[in-house]
């Protein structure tokens, strides 16, 4: 994704793949991270779940807890040594705690941006101060015509850094992508306890 931005040009991330879709299998866990997924949504935690998740770990799959309820994104972090993901976040839907626990895992909010920027700069704004400036992230638009652009700007105005917002629009997302494959690639050397 950072050599596609570096070369002017746009990546998109293939995923995230439903839970449903595996079927309750490691191998096709597997067989979708060789056809270039890299997120598999994960939305309850059972005993199937904790072996995936540590295999996901393994090999380099974000886990995306969007539309987990609260127990299973606090089981799924407790289980996960990689930067969670939530490509469709409902802020205002999570307590402060478990935004507290994202921050600590390093997740990545996305919040979807819709043709009313203080909603969408107050959501953010709840991300930023209950996890953290490195959690906050933005997924697409509902209101193409209007754009990214009132967003960032209502940020600029309520203070955001130009770092944050760097952040916000790509960064948070490609750390949290390069720390999962990180991770994968460190047990591929030194393989993990079960």
């Amino acid at each position: 994704m950072a050599h596609a931005r570096n070369c002017g040009r746009v990546a998109a991330l293939l995923g995230p793949v439903g839970w449903t879709a595996l079927g309750a299998s490691a191998a096709t866990l597997r067989a979708y991270h060789a056809l270039g997924v890299r997120a598999v949504n994960l939305t309850l935690f059972d005993r199937f779940a904790r072996a995936a998740v540590r295999e996901m770990n393994r090999i380099g799959l974000a886990v995306d807890l969007s539309g987990a309820d609260e127990d299973t994104v606090r089981r799924a972090l407790e289980t996960t040594r990689a930067p969670a993901l939530l490509t469709r976040a409902a802020p205002a839907d999570l307590s402060d705690d478990v935004l507290g626990l994202l921050g600590g895992n390093g997740a990545v909010c996305m919040v979807t941006v819709t043709d009313d920027p203080a909603a969408a700069a107050d959501l953010l704004d709840r991300v930023r101060e209950r996890a953290g400036a490195h959690c906050a992230g933005i997924s697409h638009t509902t209101a193409p015509a209007v754009g990214y652009v009132p967003l960032f700007a209502e940020l600029l105005r309520r203070g955001w850094s130009a770092q944050d917002l760097v952040g916000l629009a790509h960064g948070n997302v490609t750390r949290a992508l390069r720390e999962t494959e990180f991770l994968a690639r460190t047990n591929r050397i030194r393989p993990v306890a079960a």
